[in-house]
């Protein structure tokens, strides 16, 4: 069955300092899991001090409404839409909401998208940010993020 895929990013618009920054993502994470449950979107979103990069998969204006929210969330600064393609399935399956932060941890994988070293969104294309999240999905996301 084919699904409608959603790729964008947007400048980091949370409250600074380390343990609060951890607290909101992770609010978001059961906030999102939750809600993506229930209107049958997947999808994956990588975050580090500057960016969130996030992908959604599912029916066509169910996943349209969840962006257009997105663009007015006060969290998200300059959202840049990627991707809006039907694809013939899903990529993230396994999660209504899978998260990576780039991290020391995940480093080597995100090493071959870096751009002088930083993990640089306006710059990529969307095969690079769908690659990126494919890598990490293979090694695996986590659902809650460690303080």
């Amino acid at each position: 069955m084919a699904v409608q895929r959603l790729a964008y990013f947007s400048s980091f618009g949370l409250e600074p300092g380390r343990g609060y920054l951890i607290r909101q993502l992770n609010d978001i994470l059961r906030v999102s899991n939750r809600n993506n449950q229930t209107k049958g979107i997947t999808g994956a979103l990588i975050f580090d001090m500057n960016w969130f990069v996030q992908v959604l998969e599912g029916d066509r204006d169910v996943v349209w409404s969840v962006f257009q929210k997105i663009e007015r969330d006060e969290r998200h600064r300059d959202v840049k839409l990627v991707e809006f393609v039907t694809v013939p399935g899903r990529y993230f399956g396994n999660w209504w909401m899978g998260c990576a932060e780039f991290n020391e941890d995940l480093a080597a994988t995100f090493r071959p998208y870096l751009r002088n070293g930083q993990f640089h969104p306006p710059d990529m294309s969307a095969l690079e940010i769908l690659s990126l999240m494919v890598d990490l999905s293979l090694i695996g996301y986590t659902r809650e993020l460690a303080h």
